[in-house]
């Protein structure tokens, strides 16, 4: 506190005070703060953009993503998360069909993890089964499709990763 105290010209007092919340400070006041650290004077009072120390989700929250068949729902249990590098999704095949994805751009990558049942994925011209337990990785760059070719339920998770 005493370096920023030198750096701003703000009393360690009125700093404290700003800290705890016990005052509001001038616009001044702030712009000479944030000077001092090195930051805009946004970043410093948008609260949007202070590190949070947890975020939890439920997926309850999440509006799903259902194909046009209906028989695959998915959410995205993340939404609230400032990572954009990282979507998390859960997702449910409640019966016969399927759901097709344009992929996720450049570089991506896609973690599918099969908590229950099973399923087929597309991708590349080649099908692969997934079941119970497995993970599979892909580059999720280009189209693919995941496909149900019975009745059974099928879950799990999915996890992108994008550059």
């Amino acid at each position: 506190m005493d370096e920023l105290s030198i750096k701003s010209g703000v009393s360690k007092s009125l700093i404290s005070q700003i800290e705890s919340g016990k005052v509001n400070p001038t616009v001044n006041i702030l712009n000479k703060i944030a000077l001092a650290l090195d930051v805009k004077l946004g970043d410093l009072v948008d609260p949007e953009n202070q590190p949070r120390k947890y975020i939890r989700s439920h997926i309850g929250e999440a509006r799903p993503f259902v194909s046009k068949d209906k028989s695959f729902s998915c959410y995205v249990l993340n939404s609230k998360s400032r990572n954009k590098h990282l979507r998390i999704d859960y997702f449910e095949f409640s019966r016969k069909g399927e759901s097709i994805s344009k992929g996720h751009g450049r570089g991506s990558i896609e973690y599918i993890i099969v908590e229950s049942g099973e399923f087929f994925l597309e991708f590349s011209n080649k099908i692969f089964q997934l079941k119970k337990g497995d993970i599979f990785e892909f580059k999720s760059e280009g189209r693919h499709r995941y496909i149900q070719r019975n009745s059974k339920y099928a879950s799990g998770m999915i996890i992108l990763f994008y550059p």
